[in-house]
């Protein structure tokens, strides 16, 4: 990736879809969680190499939500994108991509995400 931008913590993908994260561009846009201990270079490299194959990738969390969401081109992405989605529940990532009927989904690899204490007691594990 070229750029990145920041959004303030708990700011979830319903806000910073990649409608809105992004300039109006023919280039892939991925929208990745700032919750994901076990992210790496490699994870969104993967991501990326994914939309050159589908229109849209979704990275997808253990709990049913998604950690990554991206589009071919940021043109292609749509302000209805995750309007049925229900989140903050295990339908989340199904939700998601039910609304995108018709596009190419990719899927990158399943990650855990931190939204409960537990979660995090995990997540501290891993950089012990």
């Amino acid at each position: 990736p070229r750029t990145a931008r920041r959004f303030t913590p708990g700011t979830s993908a319903r806000t910073i879809a990649p409608d809105k994260a992004a300039v109006r561009t023919r280039a892939p846009v991925c929208v990745i969680g700032a919750d994901i201990p076990g992210l790496s270079r490699a994870h969104i490299a993967r991501a990326f190499t994914l939309l050159g194959r589908h229109d849209a990738v979704f990275g997808p969390a253990k709990d049913g939500g998604f950690w990554l969401v991206g589009v071919k081109r940021g043109a292609l992405a749509r302000p209805d994108m995750f309007g049925a989605a229900r989140w903050s529940t295990p339908h989340a990532l199904a939700d998601s991509v039910a609304a995108l009927s018709g596009w190419r989904i990719g899927f990158a690899d399943t990650l855990a995400d931190v939204d409960e204490p537990t979660d995090l007691r995990r997540a501290a594990a891993l950089w012990q």
